[in-house]
């Protein structure tokens, strides 16, 4: 993040203290790394230092775009190495120092095991507000030293008090957070040993049994890792995001992400040669599925709009979007709609919008054994939501920007040792600028070992080509209609609904 101008001394420090001490979820150490799941504990408010997570860099003679980015992510890459969950080391941040004069940068680098998607909208604000907040209060109080020369007075000893201030992040006041992550967790402990949960088992093991292959072979955790994988980024045109993202939704009462998977599934059994008869002879695709994981629901009175922490679910689905030429599907043709309804209704089956699978598979001794025999599935989805683009300038351009705007974001990147998750992932956002226009883009990251890129780069394709008969299809009158599961006191089946459509329609 860009940081004001002025903002340097004891206020990084400070106000990293007053993060480190109001957000728990920062506060994580792994007490047991071999355990199944990893064994953590909270530390308490203090014992995590912010001296010890923050790094000053003098970052002065640092002039030209290409050396700024150079020494940001230098400096993002070593504050990741230097991460260590077991000695408590989950957060650290580095404050390039440009002077006291001009404005500089507080690269902010956190463990995954500590952050999701929402704790960043979190995280990142509060670090703006604490540093702001403890250098106004250094600031008066300097004012008030000077009228009564304490400054001169005590001397080292203030120095000393001055410290201990800042590690406690003093003068800094944040909104307070509603549930923790202790209470959380311990009610997701809770839950994984009740039966209702418990009676999800067959759901879930079903699934599972319908695994499908995008590759021959499975993951070597030592040979498939992120620096082994292949990547490739896209962006759909505005026009054709702008529909799927703010429209076709809504006309089939649906989720964003139902859309995205229906365009995923056509596009992967054209991939596969499954075009036409297959999808009705029981084909489809089994994999995982990321969401948030924050369902308050879970826990009655819950409030998680605050809370720092991972806790992200992800669960196996299968989607199948049924016979579907592809001239059809390109052409936006009525099979779209059929497409987004069958998806929509087989994602709406799953139980507990799938908070359960995480419960069984690692909470549970006895039900994490049946499932830890089954093969994971071989593709992983998610889709992050919407992201405000980038706001804060770039640091080459003399004043312009916005103080604690995101100049960019990921530039510690992924430690290359780490294993890949599945043999091929996608990971879409929408990205929206500051006028508010809408991109929807995706990374498809996959095993090189395992998947050729060539191959990938045509499925992402074939993904584009999708979404882009969605779009024309929305622009249809006679696009959208309900679902059973939007009828939820009836026992409508699709086709009585589609008909009781057409029937409105003609009375119109």
């Amino acid at each position: 993040m860009r940081t004001r101008a002025g903002r340097g001394g004891a206020a990084p420090r400070a106000g990293g203290g007053g993060v480190l001490g109001h957000h728990e979820g920062v506060r994580l150490r792994v007490v047991d790394a071999a355990a199944v799941p990893v064994g953590v504990e909270v530390l308490p408010a203090g014992k995590v230092r912010a001296g010890e997570c923050l790094v000053r860099v003098d970052a002065a003679g640092c002039a030209g775009e290409e050396a700024w980015r150079a020494l940001v992510e230098r400096e993002a890459v070593r504050a990741r190495e230097a991460l260590d969950p077991v000695a408590g080391a989950v957060v650290r941040l580095v404050w390039l120092d440009r002077g006291p004069a001009e404005w500089g940068a507080l690269v902010v680098v956190a463990h995954h095991l500590v952050v999701d998607g929402v704790s960043w909208r979190v995280l990142l604000p509060d670090l703006a507000e604490a540093v702001t907040a403890a250098a106004e209060a250094g600031a008066a109080d300097a004012a008030d030293a000077a009228e009564t020369d304490v400054a001169a007075e005590t001397g080292a000893a203030a120095d000393g008090a001055a410290a201990d201030a800042a590690e406690a992040g003093a003068g800094v006041v944040l909104a307070p957070v509603g549930t923790s992550v202790r209470r959380w967790s311990a009610e997701v402990a809770r839950q994984a040993r009740t039966p209702e949960r418990v009676a999800e088992l067959p759901w879930w093991r079903s699934v599972l049994a319908d695994r499908t292959a995008v590759a021959d072979g499975d993951l070597d955790p030592t040979r498939d890792t992120h620096g082994t994988a292949g990547s490739y980024a896209m962006a759909l045109p505005a026009e054709v995001s702008r529909v799927v993202l703010t429209r076709t939704a809504g006309l089939f009462n649906a989720g964003v992400d139902d859309v995205l998977l229906t365009a995923l599934a056509l596009a992967l059994s054209r991939w596969a040669g499954r075009d036409g008869a297959a999808g009705a002879a029981g084909g489809g695709w089994v994999l995982d599925l990321e969401s948030h994981g924050r369902d308050e629901e879970l826990l009655p009175g819950a409030d998680l709009s605050r809370t720092v922490g991972w806790f992200t679910s992800m669960y196996p689905v299968r989607v199948d979007a049924g016979p579907a030429a592809w001239r059809e599907v390109i052409a936006g043709g009525p099979v779209v709609g059929a497409a987004i309804k069958r998806v929509k209704e087989q994602l709406r089956a799953t139980p507990g919008r799938g908070s359960g699978f995480g419960m069984l598979r690692y909470l549970n001794p006895e039900t994490a054994a049946a499932l830890r025999g089954q093969l994971p599935p071989q593709i992983g989805f998610n889709y992050l939501g919407r992201f405000t683009t980038a706001t804060g300038g770039e640091p080459t351009t003399g004043g312009g920007g916005v103080d604690w705007g995101v100049l960019a974001a990921g530039v510690a990147g992924q430690c290359g040792r780490t294993p890949l998750g599945h043999v091929l992932e996608v990971n879409a956002v929408a990205q929206q600028d500051r006028a508010g226009g809408l991109v929807l883009r995706a990374t498809w990251s996959w095993a090189s070992r395992l998947l050729d890129g060539e191959a990938v780069r045509e499925l992402a394709g074939l993904w584009a080509e999708a979404l882009t008969g969605i779009a024309r299809h929305t622009t249809d009158p006679g696009a959208g209609g309900l679902t059973p599961t939007d009828a939820a006191l009836t026992s409508l089946s699709q086709e009585e609904i589609d008909l009781l459509d057409d029937e409105w329609e003609t009375f119109e």
